[in-house]
């Protein structure tokens, strides 16, 4: 969990998308809330801050993203 966790800091830290749109929600699909939580303060670490990052459950994306796209009625 930490070799993951210290990746997806790389990786905020390299993503040149996050300097394109400040403003623009970065999802990262967790497991349970209890991880979200885990990694906001892993991010904030390694980063010394952990803002705009949403950690959807993946239900709560299915239903939000997909099923409300798709089937708006």
């Amino acid at each position: 969990m930490e070799v993951l966790a210290a990746q997806l800091c790389q990786q905020i830290a390299n993503d040149s998308r996050t300097l394109d749109n400040l403003f623009a929600p970065q999802p990262i699909w967790v497991q349970s809330p209890g991880m979200a939580q885990w990694l906001k303060l892993k991010v904030a670490e390694s980063l010394g801050i952990a803002a705009n990052l949403e950690f959807p459950l993946p239900s709560s994306f299915i239903w939000n993203q997909l099923y409300q796209r798709l089937l708006p009625d």
